[in-house]
């Protein structure tokens, strides 16, 4: 969790950097912060999941390419 409040306080702090993008990035980071609270599974297990995600989208892309339309959603949620 201390990773991703780090990763939303530095998308915050450097939305001062960008002109006239700063409510879209305050609104992103706090959407990820507010989603990362939320859930009840561990940063850590989030980012599992999220590279799980990547890796099986990846290999059904080069498996199939235009062929097929596959979302990937992967859940290591707590019993």
């Amino acid at each position: 969790m201390k990773a991703r409040t780090g990763l939303a306080l530095a998308v915050m702090a450097s939305a001062a950097l960008l002109q006239g993008c700063e409510l879209a990035l305050i609104g992103a980071g706090a959407g990820a912060a507010y989603s990362t609270i939320e859930d009840r599974r561990s940063s850590g297990t989030q980012l599992d999941d999220d590279a799980i995600e990547l890796r099986a989208g990846s290999r059904i892309v080069d498996r199939f390419a235009d062929k097929v339309h596959v979302n990937v959603a992967a859940s290591t949620a707590p019993r």
